[in-house]
């Protein structure tokens, strides 16, 4: 094995706000400080009605590497199309750019409130799974826990 490859994939719609919107953030940096920074490699991105690549994969070696992730800026979108960013994330991210025999994590950190989607979740799962791709999903202000668990699970 080669690594590990994670991309988060954070909620920045109107219904997460600003303030559970920096505990994401917060949550996210300190997670990063806990990786190996030798051979782990970590993108991330943002969505609501648009998807925003914050940064694609790279190491994070210094505490001043990790003021990028604190640094960005919240969406306040009006919609949450969750499974299209999961699937912008396998498409522009792990396909294109993760290495060849990395261990493969998307982590996904939602009010699970995903609307105006055009595609389902069923279909960007299986796509993950296909590529080896493993999903841990995290709520935060979760109202619609059976979304979190469709992120993860294969239901």
């Amino acid at each position: 094995e080669c690594g590990l490859d994670v991309v988060f994939v954070i909620d920045g719609s109107g219904s997460v706000g600003a303030v559970n919107f920096r505990k994401m953030l917060e949550f996210v940096k300190k997670l990063i400080s806990s990786l190996s920074t030798t051979d782990t490699q970590i993108a991330l991105l943002q969505y609501s009605e648009k998807i925003d690549i914050e940064f694609r994969f790279r190491r994070f070696h210094t505490p001043s590497d990790l003021l990028d992730v604190t640094n960005i800026r919240y969406q306040d979108g009006t919609a949450t199309r969750t499974a299209t960013a999961m699937q912008s994330a396998v498409e522009n991210l792990f396909i294109p750019l993760s290495r060849k025999n990395s261990r493969k994590l998307l982590i996904v950190i939602t009010d699970g409130l995903s609307n105006s989607d055009a595609i389902s979740f069923s279909e960007v799962t299986s796509k993950a799974n296909e590529l080896g791709i493993q999903r841990i999903s995290i709520g935060v202000n979760v109202h619609a826990i059976i979304r979190i668990l469709c992120i993860s699970c294969d239901i």
